[in-house]
C-alpha cells in the first residue's frame, strides 16, 4: 500500500504546527534565501524572486509523482504563488527587503530592534541560517520577524522601535494636536466635490456639501477620476457665492491622515477595541486593514499566520507569550486589547 503524505505531516516535519496554509515564518525564509541566492548585483525583480521561491518549495507544496497521485490529498486548485507573493509583500512592509519601485527589491542591511527588555527583532534580509551563533534565535515562536535573545558581543547596528515603525515619537493624542495647531495656507479651492471625514457612526467620508455648519477644520479628500487614492487636506471651509470652497488647507499624506483619523477619535472619546480571541497556545486579533500602519507593521512582525475576511478584516495569529508586548503596544495607538487568560 503506497502511503500518501498529508499537509500537517509536512508542516510537522518543518518544525510547523499544523494549519491551512505554510505560516508567515516558514514562507519569509524561503524568501530570503532565495534573495540572498540571487541578488548578488542588482535589485531583484518580484516575479524572479516568487519564481525562485516556487521552485525551491516545490517539493513541498505543489509534488506529483506516480507513487504518490496527491501529496495534500486532493488540495489541486491550491495557489501556493499567492501565499509566496504575500511573503515578499510582508517582507517588505516589516522592512525585510527594500522596495526601489517598478517590482524591484534588494535585502536590508540586517539590525536590531529592541521588543522589550528580552527579545529584540532581527530585521534584514539574510536568511536565518546566516544570522551566526551571537544570536540566539526562538523558535518556539514562529513569526514574520526573526525574534532573538542578542548576546553582548551583538554587533549589529541598533534602531529603536518607533523608527523602525514610522511611528512618531509622541503619543497619538498629542500627535494630533499638534499637526491641527500648525497654520494652514489661505487659498480659493473650489470643494464641491470634496468629501469630509466623518468621525461619528456611519460612513467614513461624506460629502463636504452636506455639512450642516462649516464652523472649524475638517479632514478632507479630493477623490481623482481614473487614479486610485485620493488628495488629503485639513482645510477650512466656506461657501463663496452659493459654492463651497476651501478657504485655507494643509496637504497631508495618506499616512498622516489615517493617523490624524484615529487620533481625532481618541480626542473625542471614540475608543476603538480590538477583537482578541484565544486560540491554545495563540491568540487572534482581528483589526481593520485601514488600521494605523505602524499597528499593521508591528502585528505583520510578530504573527505566525494572517488573513483577510470577506468584510474586510485581518486575523494576525500571535503567540500567547506576546500578548503584554501586543497590549502595551497597542494601547499608546488608541485600541484597547481586553484581558486574555494567561
Amino acid at each position: 500500500m503506497i502511503a500518501t503524505l498529508t499537509k500537517p505531516e509536512v508542516l510537522a516535519a518543518m518544525g510547523a504546527r499544523t494549519g491551512d496554509s505554510i505560516p508567515a515564518a516558514i514562507a519569509a525564509d524561503y524568501a530570503r534565501t532565495a534573495m540572498f541566492a540571487l541578488c548578488d548585483g542588482p535589485p531583484v525583480t518580484t516575479q524572479k524572486l516568487c519564481g525562485s521561491v516556487e521552485e525551491r518549495l516545490q517539493p513541498l507544496v505543489r509534488f506529483r509523482s506516480r507513487t504518490v497521485e496527491t501529496f495534500f490529498g486532493g488540495d489541486e486548485e491550491e495557489d501556493e504563488s499567492a501565499s509566496v507573493k504575500s511573503a515578499v509583500d510582508d517582507l517588505v512592509q516589516i522592512g525585510d527587503f527594500v522596495s526601489v519601485g517598478n517590482g524591484y527589491h534588494y535585502p536590508a542591511a540586517p539590525r536590531l530592534v529592541r521588543l522589550d527588555a528580552q527579545t529584540c527583532l532581527i530585521i534584514g534580509g539574510a536568511p536565518s541560517r546566516h544570522l551566526g551563533p551571537q544570536f540566539d534565535v526562538d523558535t518556539s515562536r514562529p513569526t514574520l520577524a526573526r525574534l532573538a535573545v542578542p548576546s553582548p558581543s551583538a554587533s549589529l547596528p541598533q534602531q529603536d522601535l518607533a523608527s523602525w515603525l514610522g511611528a512618531p515619537t509622541v503619543e497619538l493624542r498629542q500627535w494630533t494636536r499638534e499637526q491641527l495647531q500648525v497654520p494652514l495656507e489661505r487659498t480659493n479651492i473650489a470643494a464641491e466635490e470634496w468629501e469630509v471625514a466623518n468621525l461619528r457612526d456611519g460612513p467614513p467620508w461624506t460629502k463636504a456639501t452636506l455639512l450642516p455648519a462649516l464652523r472649524g477644520i475638517f479632514i478632507c479628500r479630493e477623490l481623482r477620476e481614473n487614479v486610485n487614492g485620493s488628495r488629503k487636506f485639513i482645510a477650512r471651509l466656506e461657501r463663496k457665492e452659493g459654492m463651497l470652497t476651501a478657504v485655507a488647507s494643509r496637504p497631508v499624506s495618506h499616512v498622516d491622515c489615517r493617523r490624524l483619523l484615529h487620533g481625532q477619535k481618541l480626542i473625542l472619546g471614540i475608543n476603538r477595541r480590538v477583537v482578541a480571541v484565544e486560540r491554545g497556545d495563540f491568540f487572534a486579533i482581528r483589526l481593520h486593514r485601514y488600521s494605523l500602519p505602524e499597528v499593521l507593521r508591528l502585528l505583520k512582525a510578530l504573527c505566525h499566520d494572517w488573513t483577510l475576511s470577506e468584510n474586510g478584516q485581518l486575523e494576525f495569529l500571535i503567540s500567547a507569550s506576546l500578548r503584554y508586548a501586543v497590549r502595551g503596544f497597542l494601547g499608546r495607538y488608541a485600541m484597547h486589547l481586553p484581558s486574555l487568560s494567561p
